[in-house]
């Protein structure tokens, strides 16, 4: 899967292009497909490796930096497809992972969630949208959406991706969803942070420092576990109700998809 890396900076050298270059660098080795990056209030798409050192002003000057090393799954290797992905004029996102029955030879899983968000974002606020489509979609992710002025951001994740949070030592955040060689910024970390399983944080800049909230759990659909039969390929419960693509997700205890009727 894809690696993203969102540096939420107190100070401005909070981390400097060359360690922002070593970071992206070990990511882009396994995610070879195309790399992107939001600094500065505007993105750069590259389908090589970008020159973080080039960038000293905007790293500089940025309170967030979000980059996307993307390997590909569904969809071209083009630039279209390339991370951070435009929602609408006021957000963005990255993600890592693959969506279920989103996508198809043309355009990214991670394309067609961001004009499914778009839809939502006419009628609901960015919580709720997250939301509405984590209830109703499957699949594994890890996705950061932030605005496009740079200082608001969500990310989300399921058990199905890892994550690495820390905290600095001037009270930055680093998230990475790669298991990164610490001694890259070993002086900076201060600590790291446990996160659960599937859980939704918003993080915002206020009074020039980066703040962080728990906004709980993710309400994915909790269905009751199949224990009566399968018809053909599709699994029903004691309610009458069918399972599509039963083999979307077990966690040891109960089914997690969308039921339908017949």
């Amino acid at each position: 899967m894809c690696n993203i890396n969102a540096f939420f900076k107190n100070q401005p050298k909070s981390f400097t292009p060359d360690e922002v270059q070593a970071i992206t660098g070990a990511s882009f080795v396994n995610n070879p497909h195309s790399e992107g990056a939001f600094l500065n209030k505007k993105i750069v798409k590259s389908l090589t490796k970008i020159n973080f050192t080039k960038y000293q002003e905007e790293i500089k000057k940025t309170p967030l930096l979000v980059t996307h090393e993307r390997l590909a799954t569904t969809g071209g290797i083009n630039l279209t497809n390339a991370h951070p992905i435009k929602i609408n004029k006021n957000y963005y996102l990255a993600h890592n992972g693959v969506l279920s029955n989103l996508g198809n030879s043309l355009l990214s899983d991670s394309f067609v969630f961001a004009k499914t968000l778009k839809e939502s974002l006419k009628t609901m606020e960015i919580s709720k949208a997250i939301d509405n489509f984590t209830s109703n979609h499957h699949g594994s992710y890890s996705v950061i959406i932030f605005n496009s002025n740079g200082e608001e951001a969500y990310y989300f994740k399921n058990e199905s991706t890892n994550i690495n949070l820390y905290r600095l030592n001037d009270n930055s955040f680093f998230l990475t969803t790669s298991n990164i060689n610490q001694n890259i910024i070993y002086e900076k970390i201060l600590r790291e942070i446990e996160l659960p399983d599937k859980i939704l944080f918003r993080f915002w800049y206020e009074g020039k420092r980066w703040k962080m909230r728990s906004l709980g759990k993710l309400h994915f659909k909790e269905l009751t576990p199949v224990t009566t039969y399968s018809k053909g390929w599709n699994w029903k419960n004691k309610n009458g109700l069918y399972l599509d693509n039963y083999n979307d997700y077990w966690n040891g205890y109960s089914w997690k998809n969308k039921w339908r009727k017949k």
